[in-house]
């Protein structure tokens, strides 16, 4: 057997045998899933699911579940919204007709009023342990009203009851492509015509290992690891590849003489005896770089390979940097700093110079935010939300009321004390004398209100009738206000 793989192998282009990379640790067991890491202080979650397909959540009791041995924290839906976290919306939509009917609904993290499916997620804990989780999810009590729930097969009919309370149906979309009129003239001009109904069944992945993530954090190297199973790991690099021109970017427009020397340990005295230069080439192959050079020492980063982004030290003169060395003054042993010289000695102070000027530059450069997040983010900000049977219109961040709405929300002496819907009416439409009039207006900003809130963009200030902008609410409403006043101005300047 072994030969004839070898045999194989020899063989180039067609008809060439692809030989497996993964098979011999996998049939060996020396794959590595996510269950096989294990850090110290680990902790665990449990998500505790609905058994019902379709029902109201009437009442849920945790108290049990808060006491029980190494439960850390046992978290609901109510959670959820109080903190602003949002919900998980459908990303991988298609590009419908402008004005096509259609229902993107947002799925909650944790459910908070009703259930919509088999194994909905309802709460979730985090203990020491696996089985204290386990035990403690068996704890949570949940009230549940059954509703009549609907299959694949009813739920398209006309009348059948609908997953998400206020859609037209439980239709999302209809998808057509092409030109009806023409495709139904060559029916009708066909000589013979056969019908055929196709039913495509719901498709799901069976995979050995579920999704999964586990995070830890290294104090010492300040390095923040992910393990997650994926199955599209390279759309990692197609994010960093977009994310990479606005990090050149920034350094090169943002980063003074006085960043730079920090970068490297160094203070800009104004005896300083040198040049503190940046040079970034765009136009090289494979991949732009940015260089920023300090006498004869530099940092760079660059993108090697147009694959891999990379921040280097570099060290041609020690000189400039300091190393602790027992010396003698005055008769006495003392400790002091002193400059650097090339040797092995000093090789541990190299590594020590090196990957602290490499974190404080990417400590930098982590105020450059990946705009694709943002996008998706104010795209859901345009979508209703259907909350208790409810449709909440979504915000235009195109027009002037609701950019006026945002910012007045975001008024920096709200941030301690929080704002009420009487601050957020005078802001918007200014003092009234007339009581009707004023009462109209306060049910307007209350809506208003209401559809911030559902989307996890404001959180009530608890036992009090103000609000609060959470942190996601400061993010996407800053973001829809700075482009608005500032972004699409410039666009537009530099388009005429």
């Amino acid at each position: 057997m072994s030969d004839n793989v070898r045999g194989d192998e020899q063989k180039k282009g067609i008809g060439a045998r692809v030989v497996r990379l993964e098979d011999r640790r996998f049939l060996t067991g020396q794959g590595r899933f996510a269950d096989d890491v294990n850090v110290p202080e680990m902790m665990w979650a449990y998500v505790v699911r609905s058994p019902h397909a379709h029902a109201r959540i009437i009442a849920i009791d945790v108290a049990a579940a808060r006491r029980a041995p190494g439960v850390l924290a046992v978290l609901t839906g109510n959670d959820v919204m109080r903190d602003g976290l949002g919900g998980l919306a459908c990303h991988a939509y298609p590009q419908l007709p402008p004005g096509a009917a259609h229902l993107r609904p947002v799925q909650p993290i944790l459910a908070a009023d009703k259930v919509r499916h088999v194994g909905d997620r309802v709460a979730v804990v985090i203990a020491e342990s696996l089985a204290q989780a386990q035990s403690a999810g068996e704890l949570v009590a949940v009230q549940y009203e059954p509703l009549e729930a609907v299959t694949l097969t009813d739920a398209p009919r006309d009348g059948a009851p609908k997953v998400w309370d206020g859609a037209r149906s439980n239709i999302a979309f209809t998808l057509e492509r092409g030109n009806r009129a023409a495709a139904d003239e060559q029916f009708r001009k066909a000589a013979h015509v056969t019908s055929l109904a196709v039913a495509y069944p719901r498709a799901c992945a069976n995979t050995i290992e579920p999704r999964s993530a586990i995070a830890y954090h290294d104090g010492v190297s300040r390095r923040l690891t992910l393990c997650t199973s994926t199955q599209s790991p390279f759309l990692v690099r197609q994010a960093l590849a977009d994310l990479y021109p606005r990090l050149l970017d920034h350094a090169c427009l943002h980063f003074s003489a006085q960043d730079i020397l920090t970068f490297l340990g160094r203070r800009l005295h104004p005896r300083f005896d040198g040049e503190v230069l940046t040079d970034c080439k765009k136009d090289r192959w494979p991949g732009a770089r940015i260089k920023h050079r300090v006498k004869n020492n530099w940092l760079k980063m660059y993108d090697k390979f147009g694959w891999v982004l990379r921040i280097e030290t570099v060290i041609n003169d020690p000189h400039e940097f300091r190393v602790r060395r027992l010396r003698t003054r005055e008769g006495r042993q003392v400790m002091m700093w002193c400059p650097m010289n090339k040797g092995v000695i000093n090789l541990y102070r190299y590594r020590e110079v090196a990957l602290a000027a490499n974190r404080r530059y990417l400590d930098a450069l982590a105020v450059v935010d990946d705009p694709a997040p943002a996008y998706r983010q104010v795209e859901e900000l345009t979508e209703p939300v259907v909350v208790s049977g409810r449709s909440h219109a979504g915000f235009n961040p195109a027009s002037p009321a609701d950019v006026s709405l945002f910012r007045a929300v975001l008024n920096g002496e709200y941030l301690l004390r929080g704002f009420r819907n009487a601050e957020i009416r005078e802001a918007l439409y200014g003092s009234n004398e007339d009581a009707s009039e004023r009462r109209r207006q306060s049910h307007g900003v209350g809506r208003m209100l209401k559809r911030l809130h559902v989307r996890g963009l404001i959180v009530k200030v608890p036992r009090s009738h103000r609000w609060w902008v959470s942190a996601r609410g400061h993010q996407v409403l800053g973001a829809v206000v700075r482009l608005y006043h500032y972004g699409i101005p410039a666009a537009l300047g530099h388009a005429a």
